[in-house]
C-alpha cells in the first residue's frame, strides 16, 4: 500500500523541488520509504512513498523498472503468485518477490489485458520512457483511488487530491454540478470532483496517454465487462452454500498473503465474524482483533465482537471513540479528502484504523459484504409493495397511487434507487439557482444493469457500482492511509462478486431475506448473537450531534455559505433541526476557510 505521484510536460520542465513537496503530502500513505524518479531533462517523473508489506526488502522499492518499462503501485495484487508462475513459465525473469513486479512483466507479455489476469485492489501507472507512453488503471470496485489532471500539455496523476493541487499552486475553482450531486449522493460520483480540471479514473477502467509534440492524447477504457445474467441457472441451495464457503475461504486466504502480521476489524455483524473466523484458522497464533464503539450508544457492538472474539480466541483490542472531538474530526476529514466528504461514519472509522494501526499495518475488513450478499435493508423492500399507510391522508393516497402504476413500474421510478442523502425536491430549495442541476439521478441510471434483471440484484448492482466506491471504499481508503494502515476487503475478490452475484435471488435472498444464503451457510460456525442479530451499521451518537447542531458558532458558519451564494435562507433554517445536513454543510464551510476553491473565500 502506497502513495503514487506521476507528472508529464511536453514542454516546461518540472521543479524537483516542488515535485518533492507534493510527494511529501502523501506521506501518511507510505512511511517506509520515499524514492523519485526524474526523465528527460525533467520533463516526467514517477514518486512513490512505500508502506512495505510484501518483500520488505530494497528490492521491492520504486519506481521499479524492466528496460524501458517503470512502474509506480498503490495497492495488492492477490493472485500474483499464480501469475508469477505463469509468466516465469513464459521465459521471465523475476529479481523480487512483490506482486509490483508481476506488473511489469504482465503488461510486456499482455498489454492493456494484463487487467483481466489481476485481482485485488489496485491503481497504478506504467511509464513506457522508449515510446512515450503511459498506460494505467484502476481495480474493478474502486477500492484504491487515482485521480489526475490533464491539460494539453501536461498530465498529473496521484493517489490523492492534495498532491496534484501542490504541483499545480492550489488554484482550482469549484465545479458547480458538486454541490447539488454531493448533497443528494452524500459524495462527487466518479468521474468527477469537487474542483474544475481535477477528475478521477473511473473503477474498473483503465487509461493509456500518448506523449506528441503538440499535446498529451488521453483515453480510458472500461475493463471489467462482468454482467448479471437475467436467468441465472438452477442450483440448490446445499451446492450454493458449498460453493460460497469455498470460493470466500479461498478469497480470505489470498487476502492474507503478508510479510508483516495482518489483522482484522471485528463488530457485530456477521460479515467482520466470518472473515474473523476464517482468517485465525489460517495463522498459528491467535488472529489480532480491533472493535470501536461509543460509551453512550445503546446499540454498540463491542459486547457483542468481545463475546466473538472469546468464542474464535482471537487477541482482542477494544477502543471507545471520543464523542467530543467533532470540531477537530471536521478538519480532519477535509484534510484526509480534500474535498467535501459527508460520511459522518469516517469518525469512527478513522479512530478504529488509528488504533489498529499501533498494532498491526494490515487489517482484513468486511466491506463489500452487504452489496454481494444482499445486506441492505431496503433491498427487500423493492420486491413488493410497501404496506399501505394510513398514518395521515397524504400517505393513504400515495400508498394508493403507486400500486396504480403497477409493481414494475413503481420499482423503477428514480426515487426507488437505493442510496441517497436528501430528496431531489429538497435540495433544489437548500442551493442557489445557479446550482441546480437538470438530472441528478444520472450516475444511477449510468450503472443500472442494460438487461432485465431481478429488482433485488439490481439494487445490489447499482450500490456495487455507485454507493461502494463513492462512499465506503473511499471512506476506509482515506481512514486507514491516514494512519498508515492497509485494509483489505475479502468480499471484493472478482471472482467472488462474479460468483455470488450470478446466483438466483430464490437461493440467496428469498423473498428479500437479509443476507439469507449467508447467514445459514455460517450458522454452525459463528456465536448465535451474529447470526441472528439485526444489521447495525456504523453511528454515530445522538448525543454528540446535539451538542454540534446547537452551537452558535455552527449557526453562524452555516450563514456564511449563505452569504456568499451558495445556499438559501431555507437551507440554513433546516440545518438548525438536521444533524445530517448541518454536518455536510460544516465540511463546505471548512474547505472553503482552508482556502480549497479560488473562486470561494471567506
Amino acid at each position: 500500500m502506497c502513495g503514487i505521484l506521476f507528472s508529464v510536460s511536453i514542454k516546461d520542465s518540472l521543479n524537483r523541488n516542488n515535485f518533492n513537496r507534493a510527494l511529501d503530502t502523501l506521506s501518511h500513505r507510505g512511511p517506509d520509504c520515499t524514492n523519485v524518479h526524474f526523465f528527460d531533462n525533467d520533463l516526467c517523473a514517477l514518486g512513490h512513498k512505500r508502506l512495505t508489506i510484501q518483500d520488505l526488502s530494497s528490492k521491492g522499492n520504486q519506481p521499479m523498472n524492466s528496460e524501458n518499462l517503470w512502474v509506480i503501485f498503490n495497492g495488492e495484487i492477490y493472485n500474483y503468485p499464480k501469475i508469477k508462475n505463469e509468466l516465469i513459465k513464459k521465459g521471465y525473469m523475476f529479481r523480487t518477490e512483490c506482486d509490483t513486479e508481476v506488473l511489469l512483466h504482465g503488461y510486456k507479455e499482455w498489454g492493456s489485458k494484463l487487467c483481466d489476469y489481476i485481482d485485488g485492489m489496485f491503481s497504478f501507472v506504467i511509464w513506457d520512457d522508449q515510446n512515450k507512453k503511459i498506460f494505467g488503471a484502476r481495480d474493478p470496485f474502486g477500492q484504491k483511488p487515482l485521480y489526475f489532471k490533464l491539460s494539453n500539455n501536461e498530465l498529473v496523476i496521484s493517489s490523492e487530491i492534495k498532491s496534484i493541487k501542490s504541483l499545480n499552486g492550489h488554484k482550482f475553482l469549484m465545479r458547480k454540478n458538486s454541490l447539488f450531486e454531493f448533497l443528494f449522493y452524500d459524495y462527487v460520483p466518479s468521474p468527477n470532483t469537487w474542483y474544475q480540471g481535477i477528475n478521477q479514473l473511473e473503477p474498473g477502467h483503465f487509461f493509456r496517454a500518448e506523449i506528441k509534440p503538440n499535446g498529451i492524447n488521453f483515453e480510458s477504457t472500461k475493463y471489467w465487462s462482468f454482467e448479471l445474467d437475467p436467468s441465472p441457472p438452477p442450483i440448490s441451495s446445499k451446492n450454493a452454500i458449498t460453493m460460497l464457503m469455498e470460493t470466500l475461504s479461498y478469497s480470505i486466504k489470498e487476502h492474507m498473503l503478508s510479510d508483516v502480521e495482518v489483522g482484522a476489524f471485528l463488530s457485530g455483524g456477521i460479515d467482520s465474524n466470518c472473515i474473523v473466523y476464517e482468517a485465525n484458522k489460517l495463522i498459528d497464533k491467535p488472529l489480532k482483533t480491533f472493535c470501536s464503539g461509543y460509551e453512550s450508544v445503546m446499540r454498540d457492538e463491542r459486547e457483542i465482537a468481545l463475546n466473538a472474539a472469546k468464542f474464535y480466541r482471537t487477541d482482542h483490542f477494544e477502543k471507545v471513540v471520543d464523542e467530543n472531538d467533532i470540531m477537530l474530526a471536521l478538519k480532519r476529514s477535509v484534510f484526509m479528502f480534500d474535498q467535501p466528504f459527508g460520511d459522518p461514519s469516517q469518525i469512527p472509522t478513522w479512530s478504529i484504523a488509528n488504533y489498529a494501526s499501533k498494532y498491526v499495518k494490515v487489517s482484513l475488513s468486511g466491506d463489500g459484504g452487504d452489496e454481494v450478499m444482499g445486506g441492505y435493508w431496503n433491498y427487500g423492500d423493492f420486491s413488493k409493495f410497501p404496506d399501505i399507510d394510513f398514518s395521515n391522508l397524504e400517505s393513504f393516497f400515495h400508498s394508493l397511487k403507486i400500486r396504480r402504476i403497477g409493481l414494475k413500474k413503481w420499482q423503477n421510478l428514480r426515487e426507488n434507487f437505493t442510496h441517497y442523502l436528501f430528496p431531489v425536491n429538497e435540495i433544489s430549495n437548500w442551493v442557489n439557482e445557479d446550482f441546480i442541476i437538470s438530472n441528478p439521478y444520472w450516475y444511477f441510471e449510468k450503472n443500472v444493469p442494460s438487461k432485465k434483471i431481478d429488482i433485488f440484484r439490481r439494487s445490489q448492482w447499482v450500490d456495487l457500482k455507485t454507493y461502494l466506491p463513492g462512499s465506503i471504499l473511499e471512506k476506509v481508503d482515506r481512514c486507514s492511509m491516514a494512519n498508515s494502515l492497509e485494509t483489505r476487503s475479502p468480499f471484493l475478490s472478482k471472482f467472488f462478486v462474479e460468483k455470488m452475484l450470478n446466483l438466483p435471488v430464490e437461493i440467496t435472498n428469498p423473498s428479500g431475506k437479509y443476507k439469507y444464503l449467508f447467514r445459514k451457510a455460517y450458522r454452525k460456525n459463528l456465536p448465535d448473537s451474529v447470526i441472528n442479530g439485526s444489521k447495525k451499521g456504523f453511528s454515530n451518537p445522538e448525543t454528540m450531534w446535539g451538542k454540534f447542531i446547537n452551537s452558535k458558532q455552527i449557526w453562524s458558519s452555516i450563514d456564511l455559505l449563505r452569504q456568499i451564494g451558495l445556499i438559501t435562507p431555507m437551507c440554513v433554517q433546516h440545518s438548525r433541526t438536521s444533524f445530517k445536513l448541518t454536518w455536510r454543510l460544516c465540511l463546505i464551510y471548512e474547505c472553503i476557510k482552508a482556502g480549497y476553491f479560488a473562486d470561494y473565500s471567506l
